[in-house]
């Protein structure tokens, strides 16, 4: 007999538990009624417990571990013999003498000779068979609401993941790290305690790994066949089928390509999962400027919404002060009473560097911060910029802080030690990686083109700042409601699509992407993107700070890296 029908009679005559044995390609077309499934293959062995509060979908399971093509095959292999008889009889024992609640979210596959515990996303559901409610309530401080799954979410998320992933410390010790080497994915973690860094990271990774998945939900059409329903990507961009022609090269509206269902105010549009996906493989690329810009997780639609609605108009208040060349009201430094934020200033000053914090807020109603550092000898980089954008004003200005705090001193070695191995970023015009915009200003050379901010005068106190802005908690529904109105008001319309995978939905947790028609788009490399003809002129007849000019034909590359 071959060795899955010996493992098939073992497990017949050992386990108490009602199972069912199958192969991957039935467990993405079944749900089964049982208390384990058995994933069998002649290079794979999975027992998974099933749960009455835990949803067993197969298919967004294995969606998830990638089909379990995470480990390698080397790894996974098996074979029968009285050792792995004796570890399978312990473990469906083990199974056995408990509720199969005890085991939800774990699945026990064979790995190098032994079975290892392995976590994913599992649906929790409450007595009336839904989703637990109570990331829907008043959000904190933060715009965000606990998520009672929280622990689970760590756990599939975590070292002991069923994505297989790599969580490490940075050599630094200023991040963590969460990497998969088949799919080449990394998370980046940073925060002000090992344990945020270290979640920053899990969830960095996971934003990511959603962008490199082909959604069940997706439309194949041409669009010209479905034109009034969806929507091109100069009207997404909001900027002129002219320069849509440089910056999506390959869209033609009789090109036949892969769309998500998006809304727009009270309107559902299609729009290319290119251009939400970013990081998934695409035979006919219509674009050369991919990147995770406007991307966000939440713990209800509306809170990963409501991030990346803050993210996306954070990056166009950061555009539109760049490439307008406007000089944002600059923060009294004196006058922050928020002794968290103070701390960082005491340490930006032991560090070398010279600070300035500019409210940068336009029509959107978003409170967005800038942080420039500038380096007061060649110890130092010579500049270094930040931003972030949020509905609390308290924390538009301390993230922007804590992100600056978090890359400065990296990036200073960085740029340092290029410089020992003979190599100057910022001697040429030339840019390559993402990396090389932030290096490029690090040269003292570039350090004139931060002249219209570092010498703007303080003006701004930080309770005028916080009294421009105010914040009140509200459900992360409202307060994304809130946003869309301010967003109409101007003439615009939030551009949202959920694309939210089952397996991370089975635990609470939600993903999304946001655009914003008519404002400024982030790209990489020294070519500046497409800016909306009237994007200085709208901004200005609403914020008296920016100058109200034509968009330049030269544009200076911008600082972010």
């Amino acid at each position: 007999m071959n060795k899955e029908t010996l493992l098939r009679e073992h497990v017949n005559r050992h386990s108490r538990l009602r199972y069912t044995v199958l192969n991957l390609a039935l467990a993405k077309q079944t749900q089964p009624e049982t208390d384990l499934v058995i994933l069998l293959e002649d290079q794979l062995l999975v027992l998974l417990p099933a749960s009455s509060k835990i949803k067993m979908r197969l298919n967004s399971l294995l969606t998830f571990s990638e089909d379990f093509s995470l480990f390698s095959s080397r790894d996974k292999q098996w074979n029968w013999n009285a050792k792995l008889a004796l570890q399978l009889s312990f473990l469906l024992d083990s199974l056995a003498q408990g509720s199969m609640d005890d085991f939800a979210g774990e699945a026990y596959i064979y790995l190098n000779g032994h079975f290892q515990k392995k976590y994913y996303p599992a649906a929790q559901q409450n007595q009336s068979g839904q989703h637990d409610s109570t990331c829907l309530g008043i959000v904190g401080e933060d715009c965000r609401n606990a998520n009672p799954n929280l622990a689970q979410i760590l756990n599939a998320l975590g070292p002991h993941s069923l994505q297989n992933t790599e969580l490490s410390l940075s050599p630094d010790q200023e991040s963590y790290f969460r990497y998969n080497r088949q799919l080449d994915i990394l998370g980046i973690g940073r925060g002000t305690s090992e344990q945020k860094m270290c979640q920053g990271a899990m969830f960095e990774f996971t934003e990511r790994w959603v962008a490199h998945l082909e959604p069940e939900d997706k439309l194949t059409a041409a669009y010209q066949d479905i034109a009034q329903e969806a929507l091109r990507p100069d009207q997404i961009w909001g900027i002129s089928p002219h320069q849509a022609n440089s910056e999506f090269p390959g869209f033609r509206e009789d090109l036949v390509i892969d769309w998500l269902p998006a809304t727009m105010g009270d309107q559902r549009k299609y729009i290319p999962l290119e251009m939400v996906n970013y990081l998934l493989d695409s035979q006919a690329s219509i674009t050369n400027s991919s990147n995770s810009s406007g991307c966000a997780l939440g713990n209800s639609p509306a809170e990963a919404s409501l991030f990346s609605a803050m993210e996306i108009i954070e990056r166009d208040a950061l555009l539109t002060t760049w490439y307008s060349r406007s000089s944002p009201p600059r923060f009294t430094l004196n006058s922050v009473t928020c002794p968290r934020s103070i701390a960082i200033f005491k340490l930006f000053d032991l560090w070398g560097y010279e600070l300035a914090c500019f409210d940068m807020s336009l029509e959107w109603n978003v409170p967005s911060v800038l942080v420039v550092l500038a380096g007061r000898s060649e110890q130092q980089i010579a500049c270094f910029v930040t931003s972030a954008a949020h509905l609390n004003p308290k924390i538009a200005l301390h993230s922007a802080l804590e992100e600056a705090k978090s890359l400065i001193l990296t990036s200073e070695r960085n740029y340092q030690r290029l410089r020992q191995q003979g190599q100057t970023p910022g001697d040429s015009d030339r840019l390559g990686p993402h990396q090389e915009q932030y290096l490029y200003y690090c040269n003292p050379k570039n350090r004139h083109h931060f002249d219209f901010l570092l010498t703007t005068p303080e003006s701004l106190s930080y309770q005028d700042f916080l009294e421009r802005h105010p914040f009140q908690a509200a459900t992360a529904i409202d307060l994304l409601a809130q946003v869309q109105r301010a967003v109409k008001q101007k003439g615009s319309e939030l551009i949202i699509c959920d694309n939210t995978p089952p397996a991370l939905r089975d635990c609470g947790l939600y993903s999304a992407r946001t655009y914003l028609p008519n404002g400024i788009h982030l790209t990489f490399g020294a070519r500046a993107p497409s800016i909306p003809a009237q994007r200085f002129h709208q901004a200005a007849r609403h914020v008296d700070w920016v100058r109200a000019i034509e968009v330049p034909a030269q544009l200076q590359v911008h600082p972010l890296g």
